[in-house]
């Protein structure tokens, strides 16, 4: 009797030994840390998610802030939106998409190429968040026909390491020239410039905004670069 229960004691330690080690092939089906470039909303979402963690390190993402239509109507969601989908291309320097975005009048009129190694170079660290911010609308109407239209939007943009007020105008719709549909203008001002303007204003001294649209940073000096 003595031996058939060690015998039974034996079994039940080898089967609970068994039940501790991890099945062969599961770890082969874990993906990496950073393997994963498309980032779901669930983690984008979740900063505190381990796979939104790991992907940051490898490939960067802007807060998604899931604008409603139906709560804040169609300006909002459009330029909170498309002001969000401009900083994810800044930061992947992603100069191809960037030009696609801007207006074919604004990029005839401006040196494109060299202000979008400017902007990139300007940017210190790359885009973890957003402030959303009420768009600006600008309409022409006539006889019930509507022949402009255009948002502009500043959202106050962080970085890892700084903050910037990044100021967009989108020309959704121009009847007499099609060709300034687009991206009118991008302006990207570090926060500590505009903060001593605006703690310190005065009409005569305030930097003033580029006559032609594109791409543009400010410097110290209020300068556009």
């Amino acid at each position: 009797m003595k031996r058939v229960l060690i015998i039974l004691c034996v079994i039940i330690m080898l089967l609970a030994g068994c039940g501790n080690k991890s099945q062969p092939g599961l770890d082969s089906n874990i993906e990496m840390p950073g393997t994963d470039m498309n980032t779901s909303t669930e983690d984008i979402a979740n900063p505190n998610s381990t796979s939104h963690k790991d992907s940051v390190k490898e490939n960067v993402t802007v807060r998604n802030h899931n604008v409603s239509k139906i709560l804040n109507g169609y300006p909002y969601w459009y330029a909170n939106k498309n002001a969000e989908k401009v900083l994810n291309i800044i930061n992947q320097k992603d100069q191809k998409a960037l030009k696609e975005m801007i207006s074919p009048s604004s990029k005839a009129e401006s040196d494109i190429d060299k202000q979008m190694n400017i902007l990139f170079e300007y940017v210190d660290g790359s885009f973890i968040d957003y402030e959303e911010d009420l768009p600006g609308e600008d309409e022409y109407v006539s006889y019930g026909n509507k022949l402009k239209q255009s948002y502009s939007i500043t959202v106050l943009a962080k970085t890892d390491k700084s903050e910037y007020y990044v100021d967009i105008n989108f020309v959704l719709k121009d009847e007499d020239k099609t060709e300034n549909v687009g991206i009118e203008y991008i302006i990207v001002t570090k926060k500590e410039i505009m903060d001593y303007y605006f703690d310190n204003y005065d009409s005569q001294s305030q930097p003033n905004p580029p006559d032609k649209g594109g791409i543009w940073c400010m410097g110290k000096d209020g300068a556009i670069l």
